[in-house]
């Protein structure tokens, strides 16, 4: 597998920074221009196609402090109780989309037996990083408690939404809320955010505004983070994927997140795509033999 080449963000130019926190800008498919249209139209698609052929509820509260709180539930005709749930976090730079459009996530691990549940949260200006984090951990409580006899729980993540779901894995459910120490059971995580100090130094800080320390506190790759996710994820799958077109600094926060597990002893492992962007590998969930597909189903036992 290529490795990415190391960058030295804090050498680089304001606009060489900016450049390669940009996905649409990076990727080798439409232009910058047409690039975000070009993915919203195609995920918007797959997910109206996956409600049309999925029993699903929409925009259920799991928080009562804005209309935000709350998720979209995708499930399977025949469902167990011990169905396995998938919890999803979108992308957007915790500024944009929402869980709508990313429903088609949902489609083909519901297919296979999987409680798939999309969760919206408070995005900037309106919601601080922090907030975004709170809403999305009672989220994943009121999924837990809905689903009590599920065999195992499972975090997905798009970018942004990449960086919400591997945050959870540094809560300790089992102290705080008295669930099973293995109730989380693996994570997917497609082109995550994993180190938020360039992006505070970017266009993309303007609606969080975040302090670099602010944002390294909430970074998955920060040591302390990392320690806690270690120490509570050995029983944990963990898988990475990443487009070789994708904005470079994606390329290499999956790499060393990953790396950073793996070597403290967490089933964890990543795969680079070297033809695919930042948004192909959401684009083509829908399809059943898409390579995506079959690891993030591969990843739950499905």
């Amino acid at each position: 597998m290529m490795e990415p080449d190391d960058i030295d963000w804090e050498s680089l130019s304001q606009k060489d920074l900016e450049y390669y926190l940009s996905p649409s800008k990076c990727s080798n498919r439409h232009g910058p221009d047409h690039m975000l249209k070009h993915f919203t139209d195609t995920i918007t698609e797959g997910s109206d196609a996956t409600r049309r052929c999925t029993v699903h509820e929409s925009n259920i509260p799991y928080g009562d402090e804005t209309k935000k709180q709350t998720l979209d539930l995708y499930l399977p005709e025949h469902q167990t109780e011990d169905a396995p749930v998938l919890v999803f976090f979108h992308g957007g730079y915790w500024q944009a989309l929402s869980k709508e459009i990313y429903g088609l996530v949902a489609m083909h691990p519901v297919k296979k037996g999987a409680v798939v549940a999309s969760v919206g949260y408070t995005i900037a200006p309106e919601g601080t990083l922090e907030q975004m984090l709170k809403e999305v951990e009672q989220a994943f409580v009121f999924i837990a408690r809905k689903f009590p006899k599920s065999r195992g729980f499972y975090l997905c993540g798009h970018s942004a939404g990449g960086q919400l779901g591997a945050m959870m894995l540094t809560i300790d459910w089992s102290e705080k809320y008295g669930f099973p120490k293995d109730l989380i059971k693996g994570g997917f995580f497609i082109s995550g955010v994993f180190d938020l100090r360039a992006i505070s130094q970017s266009y993309v800080n303007e609606p969080l505004k975040l302090t670099r320390e602010e944002a390294y506190r909430i970074s998955p790759l920060a040591p302390e983070n990392l320690s806690k996710a270690i120490q509570l994820s050995s029983h944990c799958r963990v898988v990475n994927v990443c487009g070789g077109c994708d904005a470079k600094f994606f390329g290499l926060w999956t790499r060393d997140y990953t790396k950073e597990l793996a070597k403290n002893g967490v089933n964890a492992t990543y795969k680079l795509f070297p033809e695919m962007d930042h948004f192909e590998p959401v684009e083509r969930l829908v399809e059943e033999d898409f390579i995506i597909t079959k690891m993030l189903l591969d990843v739950m036992s499905l």
